[in-house]
């Protein structure tokens, strides 16, 4: 679940190249009869693998000095937060206008992940996580627009008690209530072990305070638990417990009490992924995949009767949800065979709302404007990093907001996949057919033959989407090398039945 994702060094990267076959298609193969030349680089042991070039060394600079941008959230109605590659880490910019210029806002030599901007018209500032050397152990940071100080809001090592050592924290997913005065989120402060849900007072800090505000553990069940939504009231929580990627168990937390009360799961074990108070903080929206193979965008009245399947005519996962803060529209997005769509329902009535065109690719995280008139989105294509796109909910517009680099690269000579699929040796039960394969292919330009890198993704539950890859582009343009990418059996996407296939 999650998306703290650390960025290669260039030096990374040559040493991978140098510790792959792809090398020996980057200048002619050595005689059979000639002696092996045998080099050691810390672990790496090479026998007879030629010497990368500086030239094409100096070339793959260009593509690896590329940067997008990822949403943080908007501030108010007429700004919004991104992250952006400031050198060589992620940093906190400010956004006022389409395409106009990036304020940049922090300045450490480590990344900026997780921003939780403050929500209303009158924003105060946001919240970000920052570790230290790649450690993951996230510490959540107040920063104030106005004053531009920064405040440690957690807790970063719980000193020596009762004969137990010093440990690191882990604090992570943080989580506005509606009227941005209190935060909450998931932190091993307890034991070290298990991620419990903490809130915090935030009226001081964000009232230009400069300490720490006052906070307190308000579920502590043991596991992993994630907080996904304050009531409107903000007296209760509702909170998920992750167990695996088809596993979780959704609940609510009375923060008065600290009751839990779980909810019933439907065949007691299901995916849940988002989890939202309906505008009256009666009813609840959810995603899950109970009684079904994909996961489906639900709504539930508990005066009402049985749950309502919203996206139950979509045969693709519902990935992301968000509701306005007016509580007159909801947006969600679908991944669509590997490609991200976008829709917005009114409220109470669902009714869709017709958009306009949206730039193919994989989006990210969804964010109402303060007045609820706007969602702003990033979204990555095969041919182009992370921008922002901000679509206006009256008469559908879509504009453009960021415009990324891409190291002086003429973007026309990108690639863009095509989606193909190979036969495997087993049958759908489903469709009653052999199954496939899904694979993303990208072919150079021109006549061919090509050699072929055969790139699998990691996780094992994760999928391969087509996003922009630097290192791909690298290889199609300047060595003339097609790749293929498939969504191996086991990989997420694509039902959870395919999900469970590699499970041995």
């Amino acid at each position: 679940m999650r998306s703290h994702l650390a960025r290669p060094s260039f030096a990374q990267l040559r040493r991978a190249f140098g510790a792959t076959a792809l090398l020996a298609l980057l200048s002619p193969l050595a005689h059979a009869d000639a002696p092996v030349t045998r080099v050691e680089v810390g672990p790496r042991v090479s026998e007879s693998i030629p010497e990368v070039p500086e030239s094409l060394i100096s070339r793959l600079a260009r593509y690896q000095n590329t940067r997008g941008a990822i949403l943080g959230g908007f501030a108010g109605n007429d700004a919004v937060v991104v992250l952006t590659r400031f050198g060589e880490t992620n940093q906190a910019h400010r956004v006022t206008a389409p395409l106009g210029m990036r304020e940049q806002l922090t300045f450490f030599k480590e990344p900026v992940s997780a921003v939780a901007v403050q929500p209303g018209k009158a924003s105060r500032g946001y919240v970000f996580g920052r570790d230290i050397g790649g450690s993951e152990f996230w510490q959540l940071y107040w920063f104030d627009f106005a004053s531009r100080e920064t405040v440690l809001l957690t807790t970063p090592e719980v000193p020596e008690t009762d004969g137990k050592p010093a440990r690191r924290t882990r604090n992570e997913y943080p989580l506005w209530s509606p009227d941005g005065k209190q935060l909450a989120w998931a932190s091993t402060a307890r034991n070290g072990t298990d991620s419990d849900i903490w809130v915090a007072d935030m009226t001081s800090v964000t009232a230009g305070g400069q300490a720490a505000p006052a906070s307190r553990p308000v579920l502590t069940e043991g596991g992993t638990w994630l907080a996904a939504d304050f009531s409107p009231d903000g007296k209760r929580l509702l909170v998920i417990k992750f167990v695996s990627i088809n596993e979780a168990y959704p609940g609510e937390v009375d923060l008065e009490t600290g009751k839990l009360r779980l909810f019933p799961v439907d065949g007691g074990k299901a995916s849940f992924t988002a989890f939202q108070y309906a505008p009256d903080g009666r009813g609840v929206y959810y995603i899950s995949d109970e009684g079904r193979e994909f996961l489906t965008l639900w709504f539930h009245d508990p005066k009402g009767g049985a749950p309502v399947a919203i996206s139950k005519d979509i045969p693709w996962d519902v990935v992301k949800l968000a509701i306005s803060p007016t509580g007159r529209h909801l947006a969600f997005s679908v991944n669509d065979d590997g490609v991200s769509k976008l829709h917005v329902r009114t409220l109470p009535g669902l009714k869709p709302v017709k958009l306009g065109v949206m730039p193919v690719g994989v989006m990210g995280a969804l964010s109402f404007s303060a007045d609820g008139e706007r969602i702003a989105v990033a979204i990555n294509g095969a041919t182009s990093p992370s921008d922002l796109y901000v679509v206006s909910l009256k008469g559908g517009a879509v504009t453009r907001w960021t415009q990324s680099e891409v190291g002086g690269l003429d973007t026309a000579g990108f690639r863009s996949p095509e989606l193909v699929r190979y036969p495997t040796f087993d049958t759908d039960p489903i469709a009653s057919k052999p199954r496939t394969i899904p694979a993303f292919y990208y072919r150079p330009e021109g006549p061919g033959p090509f050699p072929v890198v055969v790139q699998i993704h990691g996780g094992p539950e994760a999928q391969a989407q087509p996003i922009f890859s630097p290192m791909v582009q690298f290889m199609l343009r300047e060595l003339k090398i097609a790749v293929l990418i498939p969504n191996v059996r086991g990989s997420s996407g694509y039902g959870k039945r395919y999900l469970l296939l590699d499970n041995g």
